[in-house]
């Protein structure tokens, strides 16, 4: 349990100093010829509070790092979409279901949703528990620490094979090539 405890506190505090370095307001670079500049990273993470604030922060114009901070519950089927880039290239869409109290203990949360549907590329999912059914349609996709009450479905062998999970990810029923109807 202790140990959890330190992975979750190592984790978020990698998030910190990786958050450090992003703000909400577009990164101007040069290139090179000084007459034009390109966005770097134009996002950055994000509470969701509340159904309605995840349901805004996963879709395409949403944040790339997604922290919950309670359970949250959907009748319909939900879409997480969006690429975000850096000057690097593209850059992982994290949906955290936890947070941590005053003492940095974890505090897990639930995603209940009849079918979360991945379609963010290098997009992982961390701590908590996803109650449904998932359906990968990008490449990249991860899971840490994640428990996933369903099946675990991707539209091509390929995004299957790519698929990464360490070893505190529990999937409870079928991982399976299946395309979302």
């Amino acid at each position: 349990m202790k140990t959890k405890a330190l992975l979750l506190i190592l984790a978020m505090v990698l998030s910190i100093s990786i958050l450090s370095g992003c703000t909400t307001k577009p990164q101007e670079q040069e290139t090179g010829d000084n007459s034009q500049t390109e966005v770097d990273a134009t996002s950055s993470a994000s509470q969701a509070v509340d159904e309605a604030s995840f349901k805004e922060k996963i879709s395409k114009d949403g944040n790339f790092i997604i922290i919950t901070s309670s359970d949250l519950s959907f009748s319909e089927d939900l879409i997480v979409e969006g690429t975000f880039e850096n000057s690097g290239g593209s850059i992982a869409r994290s949906i955290a279901l936890a947070q941590y109290d005053e003492e940095g203990n974890a505090i897990e949360f639930n995603l209940t949703v009849p079918n979360l549907v991945i379609k963010s590329e290098n997009a992982l999912i961390e701590y908590g528990t996803v109650k449904g059914n998932v359906y990968v349609e990008a490449p990249g996709f991860r899971t840490k620490e994640t428990t996933i009450e369903g099946n675990l479905y991707f539209a091509t062998e390929e995004l299957m094979n790519e698929f990464e999970a360490d070893e505190g990810t529990e999937i409870t029923q079928e991982i399976a090539v299946k395309e979302y109807e």
